[in-house]
C-alpha cells in the first residue's frame, strides 16, 4: 500500500501506508527522511501522559478516556466524552517543539472525526498562527498525513475540539524531515530520549525502574539498543502492577472468613 500524500501547496506525493524512522520523501526533486516522533505518546499507550487540554491541563477524565484496544492499529486509543470549544477541558491543544524552516510530515489517526482536529503553527505555543492539517472526517479509522515547511514558526499545535462526545484519536506523528536517513536515525534516538522521559512521567510507582532506565538510556548508541531498553522499561512496569493486583487479591481472599461447614451434608 502507499499513502497518497499532498502538502499545503497542492503538490502530491506517494508513500507506504505507514510511517516509520528513516522514511523517505520527496519534496521538489529532493529525498528527504523522517526523523523521530515529536510526540513521546502519540499512541496513547502511556494514558494521558504529555497531553494537554484547552486550559493548559493534562488530559483527564471525565471528559476523555485511554481505551486499552480498538484502537487504529488495534491498541490503544482517545475517546472523547463531551462536545466544547476550543479553551475547555474537553478539548486537546498540546503544544511542541519545532526547528525554524524545516520539513515535517504530521499524521494522525480518527475515527468518528470532527472539522476540528487540526495542527497549526505556532511563534509561542499558545496562539493558532497557521493551519498546516486537518484531519479527515470518517466514521471508521482512516489516517490523515501531510507534508509542511515550519518556515519562521518555532511552534506547533495539536487543537482537537467539538469533538461531539464520540471523536476518536490514535497514532499522533510529527517527524522533522532530514536530507540524510543518518540524521534522521540521530534524531530518532533523541526523541527516544524524549520517549524516555514520557515513560518516566507515566511510572509513578517504581523509582528504581525510572534510575535504571535514565543510565541506560545515557549509554545508548543507536535507536535499536534505545527502543529496546524503552520496551524493557514498560514491560518491567506493566509486571510490576501485575504483581501489586495479584498481591492485593490474595490478600483479599485471605481475610474473607470460610462458610461454616454443614457435617449434616
Amino acid at each position: 500500500y502507499r499513502l497518497h500524500l499532498i502538502d499545503i501547496n497542492g503538490k502530491e506525493y506517494y508513500t507506504s501506508d505507514e510511517l516509520e524512522l528513516g522514511d523517505a520523501f520527496e519534496i521538489d526533486g529532493r529525498l528527504y527522511y523522517a526523523g523521530g516522533n515529536v510526540f513521546p505518546n502519540g499512541g496513547f499507550d502511556l494514558g494521558f501522559t504529555s497531553w494537554t487540554n484547552g486550559t493548559g491541563k493534562s488530559l483527564a477524565e471525565p471528559q476523555f478516556q485511554v481505551v486499552g484496544d480498538g484502537g487504529y492499529n488495534g491498541g490503544p486509543y482517545l475517546q472523547s466524552h463531551l462536545n466544547r470549544t476550543a479553551y475547555n477541558a474537553a478539548s486537546v491543544k498540546t503544544a511542541v517543539m519545532l526547528q525554524e524552516g524545516q520539513h515535517y510530515v504530521f499524521r494522525i489517526a480518527t475515527k468518528n472525526g470532527s472539522n476540528y482536529i487540526r495542527f497549526y503553527l505556532s511563534d509561542d505555543g499558545a496562539a493558532t498562527s497557521k493551519e498546516v492539517a486537518k484531519a479527515d472526517r470518517n466514521t471508521d479509522w482512516s489516517i490523515s498525513t501531510f507534508l509542511f515547511n515550519s518556515e519562521t514558526y518555532t511552534q506547533g499545535i495539536l487543537s482537537c475540539y467539538s469533538l461531539a462526545a464520540k471523536s476518536q484519536i490514535d497514532d499522533v506523528q510529527l517527524r522533522q524531515l532530514f536530507p540524510t536517513r543518518e540524521a534522521a536515525l540521530a534524531d530518532g534516538i533523541e526523541k527516544a530520549r524524549l520517549r524516555a522521559d514520557a515513560q518516566k512521567a507515566y511510572n509513578t510507582e517504581y523509582s528504581f525502574l525510572n534510575d535504571d532506565l535514565t543510565a541506560r538510556m545515557a549509554a545508548v548508541t543507536d535507536i535499536s539498543e534505545a527502543e529496546t531498553v524503552l520496551a524493557e522499561h514498560l514491560t518491567a512496569i506493566t509486571k510490576k502492577n501485575q504483581a501489586k493486583v495479584l498481591a492485593t487479591t490474595l490478600k483479599a481472599v485471605e481475610q474473607k472468613p470460610c462458610p461454616a461447614y454443614d457435617e449434616t451434608t
